[in-house]
């Protein structure tokens, strides 16, 4: 989620193997209190998290012992955007400059589908 444009939550996964299996680690961040600093603008949400841990959990695991095109349907019920949206992007993996295109929906696994401007294809955004 962003507020006023500045993130302020994500989800970090993480691969790790061994001889024993492969697992992935999933870690869910909110900027409580402080804005780190990073490559991108951050914000806080201003609060002292001492106050609210153990309901935050509490409401967390509920959540995640729903099934998951519950946990799905309320993502994009939630969501900001509307299909048709204007939305710009910037792939990492390019120098060039801001996509812009049109928001689509979210894909399967969450991710964000856009059509970019004058293009047919629906892009899958990560």
């Amino acid at each position: 989620r962003k507020l006023g444009f500045r993130k302020v939550g994500g989800i970090l996964c993480e691969g790790v193997g061994s001889s024993r299996g492969s697992y992935i680690i999933a870690g869910i961040g909110v900027n409580c209190a402080i804005a780190p600093e990073t490559d991108q603008p951050t914000a806080s949400l201003g609060v002292n998290v001492d106050a609210y841990r153990d309901a935050l959990i509490t409401k967390l695991g509920a959540v995640f012992r729903r099934p998951v095109h519950e946990i799905r349907y309320a993502y994009q019920r939630a969501s900001l955007l509307r299909s048709g949206d204007v939305i710009e992007w910037r792939d990492l993996r390019e120098e060039s400059g801001v996509h812009v295109g049109t928001f689509e929906g979210y894909g399967d696994n969450g991710e964000l589908l856009a059509r970019e401007s004058g293009e047919f294809e629906t892009k899958r955004l990560y």
